[in-house]
Order: structure tokens, then C-alpha cells, then sequence
């Protein structure tokens, strides 16, 4: 059995093996939280593994940055971490095992560098929590050409998939906590497939013209006033906060004169950023509007 060394920084209490070879492999963390940088280096060592399992559950971490130092993060290193936001990784060289972000569904940023607002960050982190393929973050090849056409290639093939498939699975499987029906089921898949849409159409860098046709015309079959709405369901429920989805939803076409009422009243009488834009849209667009009207909406 290898010796297991512990060490105490800022309350956070981290245990590692040592070679003094290789480096310094992290095995395991506690009291660690908020906003973690993982150590470059420790008892002279510099850190160059995160090791199976390392953060595996911790609910407390929202951010987390890993040292240029760390050429390796082994299966399921940050799996279950549930309240992850953000990920850093400074080595864009940096090997991944299976799983490293498996159920972190809050992660929105996995950054290559500190730069958040590029698109790589986003459709990073889209693999783990929506596009479910976290399997390409193993590739290697982030943010290159061949990397980018199978991001495309993943999301096609997902808008592909029959809507109902993987439900009965699920029942076979004896999934006792299902508590949705088959028609729940296709509607969170079409959701899905629609957020997926709206965030590559957003985050467009190497964007083919063929694909960017296939992702606009699956979301103009689910807008407001189509027999399914999931389009329009995903841009109010998930990216009500950001009006940049909504002008984009406008430019493609999800916005028109008949459904533009409809869309209103589903906002409800929360007044946002998102709502005025649409009033204003309505105003601009399509004229002898009534503002005192709109605003009883």
C-alpha cells in the first residue's frame, strides 16, 4: 500500500501519494469549497495527478481551477460534484480519465485558460450536462477544427434520435424513481435538443452553414403556436436571464405576429429584461400595438 500524505491549507485537509519522480497525485479532499485552486505543489512536489475519485460527491465546490501543473485527472475526479459551476484548467495539454465530470449538471464554463467568454467554455461544459458525451473532453483535440465537427456531429445525430427512445430503458431497468409519463419523457428530450440548439447557434465558432440550417429548422418546428412548443418552453425556462438567446430567437424566426400575444402571457407578470424585449419587438415589428395593453399582459 502507497504511504498517504496529508497536508492543511486554508482549512481544506488534502491527502496525496508521493513520487519523486513524477509529482504529487491528490487522492482525496476535505472541507473543501466555494471557489477551490487546486495546489500547484506540495512538500516541494509539484502536483500532477488528481486521482480517481478525488472530489468525488463534494456538494460545497462552485468553482474550481487546476494548476498548469496537473497533466492528468483520473476517472470520476470531480463526478457528483452537484453545485459546480466553473472549471479552470490551465493546461490545455491536460488528460482526462472516464467520467471526470459525470452528474455535475451545474457546470455552465469549462475554460481552457481563464477566458470564460470564448465559445470552446461553453460547449465544453454543454457535453457533461446536456449533450451527455462527455467522452470527446477525452479526445484531446479541444477547440480544433476535427474537435469542433464532432461536437456538430454528436448534436446532429442526437436531433436524429426518436424522441421516445431510452424511456423504456429506463422502465426495464427498474428506474423506481421515475416519476414522469412517456409524454414527459418527449417533452424533456425536446427541451433538451432545442437548449442544445440555441446554445450552439449562440456559441457559433466553426459553425458549418449545412448544420446551423438543421439546428434553426428543428427549433422553428417547436416554437409558440407549432403542435409542440419545446423550443420556446427551453428559451423561457432556461435563458429567460439572457436577452441575447431571445434577439437570437427573434433573428431565426420563433417570434411572429401570431404567437408573439401567446409568448407574453406566458411570461407572466414577471418584469424582465427578456419581457420588455419582447413588448418592444412587438411595438417595432408589427406596430398599432397598445403599450398600456401590453403591459397588462
Amino acid at each position: 500500500m502507497p504511504h498517504i500524505y496529508t497536508a492543511n491549507i486554508n482549512n481544506m485537509r488534502i491527502e496525496y501519494m508521493k513520487n519523486e519522480a513524477t509529482g504529487a497525485t491528490i487522492t482525496g479532499v476535505r472541507n473543501a469549497g466555494g471557489n477551490l485552486a487546486v495546489p500547484e505543489e506540495l512538500d516541494g512536489l509539484m502536483v500532477t495527478v488528481i486521482g480517481k475519485k478525488a472530489f468525488l460527491g463534494n456538494a460545497l465546490i462552485r468553482q474550481v481551477t487546476i494548476p498548469s501543473s496537473v497533466n492528468e485527472i483520473q476517472d470520476y475526479a470531480f463526478a457528483q460534484c452537484t453545485n459546480l459551476k466553473t472549471v479552470f484548467v490551465l493546461n490545455n495539454n491536460v488528460k482526462l480519465g472516464n467520467g471526470v465530470f459525470t452528474e455535475c449538471n451545474a457546470v455552465t464554463d469549462i475554460c481552457i485558460g481563464y477566458d470564460k467568454t470564448d465559445d470552446l467554455s461553453a460547449l465544453l461544459a454543454t457535453l457533461i450536462y446536456r449533450l451527455k458525451t462527455e467522452h470527446i473532453l477525452v479526445d484531446n483535440i479541444w477547440g480544433s477544427d476535427a474537435w469542433f465537427h464532432k461536437w456538430d456531429m454528436e448534436l446532429t445525430t442526437f436531433l436524429r434520435q426518436p424522441d421516445e427512445e431510452g424511456y423504456t430503458d429506463l422502465v426495464l431497468c427498474g428506474e423506481e424513481d421515475i416519476q414522469f409519463s412517456l409524454e414527459e419523457f418527449i417533452c424533456n428530450k425536446r427541451k433538451n435538443k432545442s437548449a442544445l440548439c440555441l446554445i450552439r447557434l449562440m456559441h457559433n465558432s466553426r459553425l458549418s452553414d449545412e448544420t446551423a440550417d438543421v439546428l434553426k429548422a428543428y427549433l422553428l418546428k417547436h416554437i409558440k403556436g407549432c403542435a409542440s412548443d419545446e423550443a420556446w418552453q427551453a428559451l423561457l425556462s432556461e435563458f429567460s436571464e439572457d436577452i441575447a438567446y431571445f434577439k437570437l430567437f427573434a433573428k431565426l424566426g420563433g417570434i411572429n405576429a401570431d404567437n408573439l400575444d401567446a409568448m407574453l402571457m406566458d411570461m407572466g407578470a414577471v418584469s424582465s429584461e427578456a419581457k420588455v424585449f419582447l413588448m418592444n419587438y412587438k411595438q417595432e415589428k408589427f406596430g398599432n400595438a397598445d403599450v398600456f395593453d401590453m403591459f397588462e399582459l
